[in-house]
């Protein structure tokens, strides 16, 4: 290899922190039966469609008994959401179609062209020590142009890890949970768990000699150990098109609650509608990487 080898570039589009305080619009009339909606929805695992026909179905009760008091009441899940002051906290992204290079959405649909808007084009080069022409650089288009508007070809949701722990810490007898592994009983010679291995023990804070462990008593509700998996799954009937999540688990929880669904952290989704290749996916894994890097220097 010589030395003038270039490597490439999978750095992600620079954060961007979206404004997270955005004034809640709950109203205090409806919010007990909004919220008893949605927690129905979720101890049952309720799809969208069924539970917006509960929100329709709620209305028309609750106009025939109290009148127009509840006229106002939402007719709909958009609108119950509204008004519990819920949105999305996923930062959307647009990789190629190609090359699966990540682009910022607004830079992709503000995209203009002598100050005409249109379709902007992939500028990555996959394979810059190639001396090959097409393979200098992608060119794919990013987005197609429906009448005025400017639509990505894909998106790529990701989610904030640091959020979704605050969420969690913020849970009855989570962080207890997080200290199970440190208070547990060992049983020498016998592996059990993850915290048995070698790893576990022995991995430390730095790379200095006299580093402490990351993983300690004294930090066992802080210092957290994430395992990260990737799998594809086909969410519609009768067509074939594989999307593929990137999740973690939260290696110090207990085993019998660690992949339940509520302590399950989703980092990304991936678009479709095939399943990346291995090396590809350095692009979807980079900004996750980068929120890494930023909560371990924490």
């Amino acid at each position: 290899m010589g030395n003038d080898e270039i490597f490439e570039d999978y750095s992600p589009p620079p954060y961007q922190d979206p404004d997270m305080e955005e004034e809640s619009t709950i109203n205090e009339r409806f919010s007990w039966i909004l919220l008893w909606i949605m927690t129905f929805r979720i101890r049952f695992n309720i799809p969208e469609t069924a539970t917006e026909s509960l929100i329709k179905f709620m209305k028309l009760v609750l106009v025939e008994i109290g009148g127009e008091d509840f006229s106002k009441f939402p007719n709909s899940l958009y609108l119950a959401r509204k008004i519990l002051g819920l949105k999305d906290r996923f930062r959307i992204l647009v990789p190629c179609p190609k090359c699966h290079k990540l682009y910022e959405r607004q830079e992709v649909i503000n995209f203009r062209q002598d100050d005409i808007s249109a379709v902007m084009k992939c500028h990555h080069i996959e394979f810059p020590n190639s001396n090959h022409h097409k393979s200098r650089s992608c060119k794919m288009a990013l987005s197609q142009k429906i009448a005025t508007t400017i639509r990505p070809e894909l998106e790529f949701p990701l989610a904030s890890i640091q959020q979704q722990l605050g969420a969690m810490f913020r849970r009855p007898n989570f962080e207890y949970s997080l200290r199970h592994w440190a208070n547990r009983q060992q049983t020498d010679n016998i592996l059990t768990d993850i915290y048995d291995g070698q790893v576990w023990k022995n991995f430390k804070k730095t790379n200095e000699e006299d580093s402490p462990k990351f993983f300690r008593n004294d930090v066992a509700d802080s210092h957290l150990g994430l395992m990260l998996n990737l799998d594809w799954f086909q969410p519609y009937d009768g067509t074939v098109h594989s999307t593929g999540v990137i999740y973690a688990a939260i290696c110090n929880l207990p085993r019998d609650i660690r992949f339940k669904r509520e302590n399950m952290l989703i980092l990304g989704i991936l678009p479709g509608p095939n399943e990346v290749r291995l090396h590809k996916i350095n692009h979807y894994l980079a900004p996750i990487v980068d929120e890494l890097m930023s909560l371990w220097a924490v």
